[in-house]
């Protein structure tokens, strides 16, 4: 025996007499894999077999890497070399973004981490050592779409390709001791298209706001809530990378939470979160309390909080409650703390995602003013960034509400503009969930062609199943098209998701006033109605479903009423002319609205 392996330690020895070589290590994985199966398992298998057999395993081939282990939804890649590996990662992103976006079915996305290690060659067991623990955790750690990679890939990496690496900073990775230099490969860099401005690549993905979720931690020491806290992060960031305007990095790998402020925001830094998730478990006897808080990193001020309470032997139901509450209040309290970021910048300051901020509560409030002034900031997004899909279809959606509302002198002329503008949307980003879900709308609302919106708003809901202003134009353009039960099905389905946003809100109960009255359900159209316009009072399009309701409900006086209301906010309102432009096709719904309007007294 070698005198010098004799002399080691018994466990070193163990170790060096095991073959040895030094490999990159890919680890990959299907992001939300777990979500997507639940909400359409045969077509998310048969995606992820034809996708993972055609482009992922042909690519692994072409850049000379070895799959390893398949292991459900992830598998284990070997290169020989570090230069292979991240161009095989980079060619993987690029080709499974191309087909979410082509794709009609679910969005099969991935994340990579890829580590150069020195690993053990044991015959008879799993590939396995601390290299390839390494690149499972730098995967966990990786965003939707993303390949982080630890500090010896990008020495090599780096030297021979023309991909920029993003320096993450070193990262305590769990059950790792030592902590690992990461760093988040960049194979674009960013495009500037305004001098002065900052830096804007060219697509949307810049316009997403970027949150961490911080592991949960338990109040006191021994309290064995650990796994509890890592299952709901897991649950929650599963749950938001799904939002269209958010871009989560998930921090659940991290060896050890954050123990101060200042870890909390070297964190957020490092990660280039602009806001942050937190968690504090709390157990008492059998229940587990858990309060959930969301901050700016900046200030580390927080500007949300809620506590959710459950049972210790049912955690799946308390994981539930505290996903469903974050995600219906999240979107909304971003957007207040974007508006308050932004509100007081000079308008030749404002970068694309600002003016986007700056519009939309210009575009909900309804009111003529505010609302003729919302182009002015978006016009500005997308002369700033041409490529802003994001701005050209909320342009597209005040083209709608202005028609829809009545403030349109020429409805023909501005149709045509809204179906321009979200043609250019799409033409810059095929696969964005919200151009779809407004051209869908277009589409129904303006064009007329329901199934062509359906179609259009499945796509995009497909993209994005947590869209509650998606559920709700669906919901609508199963009205329009004669199929209120199906129309309540969707609205049902909006409502589950939740909001807090009151645009959301107004178009979830315009859906169920709609399918109400098309069900000739008077009395549950009237309340949903009601609770529409307490939502937002300046929407007219919602006056004439109340009105209409109202009277096939009996309550004619109280139609009377609301009709003079509404000829106040839009005086141009003539009966032959909702008639000739309304959306509904079956012409029994549309009589409905006729004989009200006429009963009411509304100009002919």
């Amino acid at each position: 025996m070698n005198t010098q392996l004799a002399n080691l330690p018994e466990t070193a020895a163990k170790i060096v007499s095991f073959p040895r070589r030094l490999f990159a290590i890919m680890a990959v994985d299907v992001a939300g894999y777990s979500k997507l199966v639940e909400l359409d398992e045969p077509g998310t298998l048969e995606a992820w077999h034809r996708l993972r057999c055609e482009v992922l395993e042909a690519s692994v081939s072409e850049h000379r890497g070895t799959v390893l282990e398949r292991r459900g939804d992830g598998l284990l890649i070997t290169f020989d070399s570090a230069v292979h590996a991240v161009q095989c990662a980079a060619d993987l992103q690029a080709k499974f973004a191309g087909s979410a976006t082509r794709s009609t079915g679910p969005s099969i996305q991935l994340r990579i981490g890829i580590h150069l290690g020195d690993v053990p060659l044991v015959a008879g067991t799993q590939f396995e050592g601390h290299g390839v623990n390494v690149a499972f955790r730098l995967e966990t750690l990786s965003p939707v779409g993303g390949v982080l990679v630890s500090k010896p890939v990008r020495d090599e990496a780096e030297r021979l390709l023309p991909f920029r690496f993003e320096d993450l900073g070193p990262h305590r990775l769990k059950n790792l001791a030592r902590p690992v230099h990461v760093f988040r490969l960049r194979t674009t860099p960013g495009r500037v298209v305004h001098a002065g401005l900052n830096s804007c690549v060219a697509s949307n993905e810049y316009l997403k706001h970027r949150i961490a979720i911080v592991r949960i931690r338990s109040a006191a020491a021994g309290a064995d809530l650990e796994p509890i806290g890592e299952s709901i992060v897991a649950e929650l960031t599963s749950a938001l990378s799904r939002a269209h305007d958010l871009r989560v990095c998930s921090t659940a790998e991290l060896r050890d939470a954050p123990s101060s402020p200042a870890d909390v925001w070297s964190l957020l830094k490092g990660l280039d979160a602009q806001y942050g998730i937190s968690g504090v478990a709390r157990r008492s006897d059998g229940r587990i309390r858990v309060t959930m808080e969301i901050f700016e990193s900046g200030t580390l001020s927080i500007i949300w909080a809620e506590t959710f309470e459950g049972h210790f032997d049912d955690p799946f139901g308390l994981e539930d409650k505290i996903v469903r509450g974050v995600t219906r209040v999240i979107q909304s309290v971003i957007q207040g703390a974007e508006r308050a970021r932004v509100v007081q910048r000079p308008f030749d300051e404002l970068e694309p995602k600002d003016c986007i901020v700056r519009a939309m509560p210009l575009i909900q409030k309804l009111t003529t003013r505010e609302f003729l002034s919302a182009p002015t900031f978006l016009r500005r997004a997308y002369k700033l960034n041409p490529a802003c899909a994001d701005a050209y279809a909320w342009h597209a959606w005040w083209y709608l509400l202005k028609v829809g509302q009545g403030m349109s002198p020429n409805p023909a002329a501005d149709t045509a503009a809204a179906s321009r503008l979200i043609d250019k949307a799409l033409d810059h980003d095929p696969g964005n969930p919200l151009a779809l879900t407004i051209s869908g709308h277009v589409t129904g609302f303006l064009l007329r062609d329901s199934k062509l919106a359906m179609d259009l708003m499945g796509r995009a809901l497909h993209k994005n199943p947590a869209s509650m202003l998606g559920w709700s134009v669906m919901g609508l353009a199963q009205c329009y098209s004669g199929h209120p039960e199906a129309a309540l099905k969707s609205s049902r389905l909006a409502l589950k998701v939740g909001s807090t946003d009151p645009h959301a809100n107004m178009y979830v109960c315009a859906s169920l006033t709609l399918a109400n009255l098309l069900g000739r359900r008077f009395d549950s159209a009237v309340q949903w109605g009601q609770r529409m316009l307490q939502v937002n009072p300046n929407f007219t399009a919602g006056h004439r479903m109340l009105i209409t309701a109202l009277v096939h409900g009996g309550r004619e006086q109280e139609a009377c009423t609301l009709a003079a209301r509404m000829l106040r906010a839009e005086p141009t309102f003539r009966i032959a002319r909702f008639e000739g432009s309304y959306a509904v096709q079956k012409r029994a719904d549309l009589a409905l609205f006729l004989r009200a309007f006429e009963r009411t007294q509304l100009p002919a």
